[in-house]
């Protein structure tokens, strides 16, 4: 029985004509007739399979990671600062002043035209 470990270099660039990274490694296992492998080809293996649990440890921590940050984001974004009571009270005010003053101009300009047309005339 023959066996065929491809590791792919996944930091590089795909290449367009097979579609796959680059390859890192490529391993043949083969079996004997007992259905039993090499020592070095055993030893392989396992380098094979250390390196694949750091990758995936490694991959593991990084999604860990992300979704903390991205919780965190979702709490700051959540917690906005808003105004106090005090605050809101004093824009009205000066909302409703501004109002007065621009309807006491009116006022003013309107009782001054009519003055201004009737004492003319």
């Amino acid at each position: 029985m023959n066996a065929n470990i491809r590791d792919y270099d996944t930091d590089k660039p795909i290449i367009l004509e097979t579609g796959k990274p680059p390859i890192k490694r490529e391993t043949e296992i083969t079996k004997n007739e007992q259905g039993k492998i090499s020592e070095k080809q055993e030893s392989e293996l396992q380098d094979i399979i250390l390196q694949m649990k750091c990758s995936f440890d490694s991959l593991a921590t990084s999604f860990n990671n992300f979704q903390q940050e991205s919780v965190k984001s979702e709490i700051v974004t959540e917690t906005k600062p808003t105004l106090a009571w005090w605050q809101k009270t004093l824009i009205w005010c000066g909302a409703v002043f501004i109002a007065l003053i621009i309807y006491a101009l009116y006022k003013t300009i309107k009782q001054r035209l009519n003055t201004f047309k009737n004492g003319k005339n």
